[in-house]
């Protein structure tokens, strides 16, 4: 069997290592030329991290993530309104950077395997196969395709029709500070309990705070939504 994959995201290399991981045969086709993933950090729950250690991976992501055991849920003058502790699972629940996590799974999917610079246009039914054709004339032929093309998938437009994104109101703003860790640099910084998380409540704001290690920095990583 010959699986199809359209985008080199996070979902499509998850979906690929998957296939891979059972010998089904399977190709990532990308518009861009090289890997481009940047983004902030992210939660990865027991739930995920278990894929990730079927998939053999988990080491490898849990070197470069920071652990989490509870949230703290504190008011905008710090106060604690809720410590809310994860329980126990068999897997840890991570914060990491998604880049990082990215490369992690790119690293289970043969280099053969992820075609970038293939500018997915449409996709065709021929026979018991699936034609997918790119903007520079090629044309390439699974037994089925996944979409995973981002927020405004090619793919799920031919199928579903297009549909515009819609803005809630909310508002994302993104900071890093260093924590006493393995970085020198980090040295001076002000020390704070090891694997607390924190959703800090104000009014019309909520702030996180999420520990991530990111390559030799052991670093603090700040989201504040706005509405």
């Amino acid at each position: 069997m010959s699986i199809g994959i359209i985008g080199v995201g996070i979902g499509g290399v998850a979906a690929a290592a998957a296939f891979d991981k059972f010998g089904v045969h399977v190709t990532v086709y990308e518009r861009a030329h090289r890997l481009q993933e940047s983004g902030a950090g992210m939660m990865l729950w027991p739930n995920a991290t278990r894929v990730l250690k079927n998939l053999g991976l988990l080491d490898d992501i849990a070197a470069r993530s920071g652990t989490t055991h509870h949230f703290l849920v504190r008011a905008n003058g710090g106060q604690v309104l809720m410590d809310i502790p994860l329980g126990d699972f068999d897997v840890p629940a991570l914060c990491t950077r998604r880049a990082d996590l990215l490369a992690s799974l790119q690293s289970a999917v043969p280099a053969e395997r992820i075609l970038y610079g293939r500018d997915f246009t449409y996709l065709e039914t021929k026979k018991s196969k699936i034609r997918v054709h790119f903007a520079d004339g090629s044309v390439a032929e699974h037994d089925a395709v996944v979409g995973a093309d981002g927020i405004r998938s090619r793919v799920r437009g031919q199928l579903f029709g297009k549909v515009e994104p819609r803005y809630r109101g909310y508002t994302r703003l993104r900071a890093q500070c260093c924590l006493p860790g393995r970085d020198s640099a980090c040295r001076d910084a002000p020390r704070h309990p090891a694997a607390s998380r924190a959703v800090v409540a104000g009014r019309g704001m909520v702030t996180k705070l999420l520990p991530a290690a990111l390559f030799e920095h052991n670093l603090r990583r700040v989201y504040s939504y706005e509405p």
